[in-house]
This record gives C-alpha cells, sequence and structure tokens, in this order.
C-alpha cells in the first residue's frame, strides 16, 4: 500500500511540474504578442487624445522616418487606426508582430509591430487582410487614413 501511495503522489507532483512547464511555456511564447497588444493600446490611446511626443515613443525609427505625426480633421491623429474591435487578431510573423483590429469580414487593414529599443514599436501598415484571410501588400493604398471614420465607415 505504501508503494502505491508514493506512486500516486510521484504521478500527481510529475503532473504539477508539467502543467507549471506548459504555462511557463506558454507565456514566453505569447510574450511578444501581449507586449505588442499593451503598446498597440497606448498608441490607441496617445492618438486620440493627440499626444504626438507620447505617439512618439511608440513608433520604429524607420517609421518616423518616413511619415510626420499630425492632428486629422475628424480628431485623433493620421496615419493610425482609432480604435480596436473585441475580436481583434494578433500573431507573430518571424520577427514581427502583426494586428488586425478590426474584424468585419471585409478589406482590412493589418499593422505590423518590430522589436525595437527593448520595446515593441508601430512600424505601419503591413499590408490588408481579405474576406477570405489572404494579407496583401498595400502597394495602392494610402495608409494616411485607414482607421479614420470619414475615411472607412464607423470604426
Amino acid at each position: 500500500m505504501a508503494d502505491s501511495s508514493r506512486q500516486l503522489k510521484l504521478k500527481v507532483i510529475l503532473a504539477i511540474a508539467g502543467l507549471i512547464v506548459l504555462l511557463a511555456a506558454t507565456w514566453v511564447w505569447t510574450a511578444p504578442a501581449r507586449r505588442t497588444m499593451r503598446v498597440f493600446t497606448l498608441l490607441l490611446n496617445a492618438a486620440n487624445r493627440e499626444a504626438v511626443e507620447e505617439v512618439r515613443q511608440l513608433c520604429s525609427e524607420r517609421w518616423l522616418a518616413t511619415h510626420s505625426l499630425e492632428v486629422a480633421p475628424e480628431g485623433g491623429l493620421k496615419n493610425f487606426p482609432r480604435n480596436i474591435h473585441k475580436n481583434f487578431q494578433v500573431w507573430s510573423e518571424g520577427d514581427v508582430v502583426l494586428v488586425r483590429p478590426t474584424n468585419r469580414g471585409r478589406l482590412e487593414p493589418v499593422y505590423r509591430f518590430v522589436h525595437e529599443r527593448g520595446d515593441w514599436k508601430f512600424d505601419g501598415l503591413a499590408g490588408l487582410m481579405t474576406a477570405d484571410g489572404q494579407l496583401v501588400s498595400p502597394d495602392s493604398t494610402d495608409d494616411h487614413d485607414l482607421g479614420h471614420p470619414s475615411a472607412s465607415g464607423s470604426n
């Protein structure tokens, strides 16, 4: 009886240890996406408050070199999304994290974040997601108006 009790305790300990390892691995694996969403939320809040210097701190050097930070006529800042849908998507692709902030089943913006200066930074439009889930190049799209109600309907 003592041996079966020890075996049961060992099995329980191994199961708990396995669960802890699984949770730790999940925590590490999802860290870039979670940190990106923290930055994205800060970016939305700062852009909607027109806090240009806060937004500048959340953007990549590449994006800042090619875009200006300007107040949009309808409020917020140009070149930035205005809100996020409750069914947003976030995923990693290589060294970048992509965020699809809307979920309307039509052509939607997908934004790229890069790891720079110790944190994830907004790096602009990565492409447009089609209704069938394909990410297409935004070659002919001016990301200047993406995410603004006047350009894309109500967000």
